[in-house]
């Protein structure tokens, strides 16, 4: 059975409360509604003030804000759940688009009908861009379909009852319009399609035999093909280091192997640079393939990612872990460089914990040199 998603990211639930902006900092979304919303009302009202309208595009126009400045106040003095009040807005700004494009189509003169609908084209893209955004994935499918529906019903309506009306530009112009929208829909739920595959895929591993079910890193068996194929494309400056987790401390509690090695498993990747590759390799173990100039290098960047394991704890308990180096030298394949960081991995562990070890080790049972030893990070 795969764990939940977020069990991966424990604190999703706080994060869905807010939104990321530019510095760093965050905003609640109520609030980032309410400034989207006077934002739109001002833009509406420069409009209504500005600009040289007919009796149907002001009433239209004076009514729509209406509209925007009462969902303004629900959004900002009440608790509404939000979604509702984004289709809401949304309704609204699809009532209005329409209304303008049957004015556009059945009331204003021939000669003025593509200036006028060349104001609206654009608002009417970003409008429709927006469903994704404000109501998600399958949220925004069934509103995204009655608004393409409905302006195509439009277009046919003019061109049933207006003679000659297949020839005029405003025609072409609105089927393009037509048809970038669905364009761009299709592109959009593609990628909102592909970035939940992927997250889940990196996360969960999504019931790959490839990947691992907890982790979702490559397993031991993939592991083992891509280091193969990184000896044989490109052997030079290629270290393998395994990763062992080390016992907990005697007499106090902590979370399980499982949890403990996802825990170590992220904490890794989010200071891995693009070359490097990390992957599953049994319940306590995983390894690291690596790209540095020589294996002292190699060792230098180990001791950065094992300082940064002890540095981070889970559940109030320090994890530690012990990395067995192994880099290229003459080595016949990935392979015997994955044996031989599993042995260096495996006598660092006899002598101790939390440390970091370029293999191969003496074969006599002799303590590591002084310069490997390191206390573990205190709990």
């Amino acid at each position: 059975m795969r764990p939940p998603l977020r069990r991966f990211l424990p604190d999703l639930a706080a994060r869905r409360a807010a939104c990321p902006i530019l510095g760093g900092g965050t905003i609640d979304r109520r609030l980032l509604s309410t400034h989207v919303l006077v934002v739109v009302l001002g833009a509406m009202l420069l409009k209504l003030v500005s600009l040289p309208l007919d009796a149907f595009e002001h009433a239209t126009l004076a009514v729509t804000c209406a509209l925007v400045a009462g969902l303004l106040a629900v959004t900002a003095l009440t608790h509404a759940p939000l979604q509702v009040l984004h289709g809401l807005l949304l309704a609204v700004s699809w009532g209005y688009m329409l209304s303008q494009l049957w004015h556009v189509l059945f009331r204003v003169p021939e000669q003025g009908q593509l200036q006028a609908l060349g104001t609206l084209g654009p608002w009417a893209a970003v409008t429709l861009a927006s469903h994704l955004w404000m109501l998600g994935r399958q949220g925004s499918l069934p509103l995204s379909v009655l608004a393409l529906g409905s302006t195509a019903a439009l277009l046919a309506a003019y061109v049933l009852q207006v003679p000659g009306a297949a020839q005029q530009p405003v025609v072409g112009a609105t089927l393009q319009l037509l048809l970038a929208g669905a364009v761009m829909l299709v592109g959009q739920h593609t990628t909102a399609r592909r970035v939940t595959a992927d997250l889940r895929r990196d996360l969960l591993g999504d019931g790959q035999a490839e990947r691992d079910a907890l982790t979702g890193l490559p397993g031991n068996a993939a592991m083992k093909r891509w280091l193969d194929g990184a000896v044989a494309r490109r052997p030079e400056g290629l270290g393998v280091a395994v990763i062992a987790l080390d016992a907990p401390v005697p007499g106090v509690g902590g979370p399980g192997d499982a949890r403990r090695l996802a825990h170590v498993a992220r904490v890794l990747q989010g200071a891995l640079r693009d070359e490097d590759m990390l992957g599953y390799l049994s319940d306590d173990q995983l390894v690291l393939a690596l790209r540095a100039a020589d294996a002292r290098s190699a060792r230098a960047l180990c001791e950065r990612l094992r300082l940064r394991v002890a540095s981070r704890p889970v559940d109030g308990h320090n994890v530690t872990v012990t990395m067995g180096l192994a880099f290229y030298d003459d080595h016949r394949s990935g392979l015997s460089l994955l044996r031989e960081a599993e042995d260096t991995c495996l006598s660092l562990q006899r002598e101790g914990s939390n440390r970091v070890a370029l293999g191969p080790l003496p074969a006599h049972d002799e303590q590591p040199s002084a310069d490997l030893r390191v206390q573990p990070s205190p709990a």
